[in-house]
């Protein structure tokens, strides 16, 4: 049986965070097969102007699918990604598209959402409402 050390655990917060734009990086993504389609599992990190949220990490999914393409497209672009690699013709597929955002800067809006965990209980977790591109005014 495997000994680990405890010591270097650092405490992870996975309580909702205040509903604000906050400035964020988007830092990982992974690309998953769902019931209408394959989407990203996308993560930012909100940046040290969040304060006391510095540092947290916010997922979001970015679906691929037909009716919801547009919402990957216009993040994307928001992010920085050049229209073009998303122009009917362009043969750039969306993995290489998303990675070539990794660590670009952006606004998100954050708000609280109720729902009901598996237990039955109703808990408030957060939810990116909306991408923007970093240079938007609040």
């Amino acid at each position: 049986m495997p000994k680990v050390d405890y010591s270097q655990i650092e405490e992870m917060d996975f309580s909702p965070i205040d509903e604000a734009v906050y400035d964020a990086v988007l830092t990982d993504w992974e690309l998953k097969e769902g019931d209408k389609g394959p989407y990203y599992n996308t993560e930012f990190t909100l940046d040290e102007s969040a304060e006391e949220y510095k540092n947290r990490k916010v997922w979001t999914i970015m679906s691929l699918a037909p009716k919801a393409l547009w919402r990957f497209k216009r993040d994307m672009t928001r992010l920085g990604a050049d229209p073009e690699d998303m122009a009917p013709e362009s043969d750039v597929d969306t993995d290489q598209i998303i990675a070539r955002n990794v660590g670009a800067s952006c606004r998100l809006k954050i708000v609280q959402e109720a729902y009901e965990a598996n237990d039955g209980e109703t808990k408030v977790r957060n939810n990116i409402k909306e991408v923007m591109a970093a240079e938007l005014p609040f």
